[in-house]
């Protein structure tokens, strides 16, 4: 067995080996290197601007945070009385095939 684990292991070694050789040594230019060659060149700005709120589109941002905060705690709470779910694979599969199980006929 352990013959064969190393046959295998020396076999895929060799076929990479081998398909290294043919590969080539430089790649092609890309789409994207194409792209960028025939794009304008472009400077890359030295800072980004900061933009300052007033006052009231920061009071609006802060009442939507304490609305979500609010609707967050109340789903935390409500999950708190969903009760648990038994997570074991065969009691689910087992009921699983009971509810699957055609009606006896008569």
């Amino acid at each position: 067995m352990l013959r064969a684990h190393r046959f295998l292991l020396l076999a895929a070694a060799a076929a990479t080996a081998g398909a290294c050789a043919y590969a080539p040594e430089t790649a092609a230019p890309s789409w994207t290197d194409a792209q960028l060659s025939e794009a304008p060149p472009s400077q890359t700005p030295q800072f980004i601007p900061e933009e300052r709120l007033d006052r009231a589109e920061l009071g609006a941002i802060q009442g939507h945070q304490r609305t979500l905060i609010e609707r967050r705690d109340a789903v935390q709470d409500a999950a708190g009385d969903v009760p648990d779910v038994p997570t074991d694979t065969e009691d689910f599969a087992e009921r699983a095939r009971e509810r699957a199980r055609p009606p006896e006929s008569r």
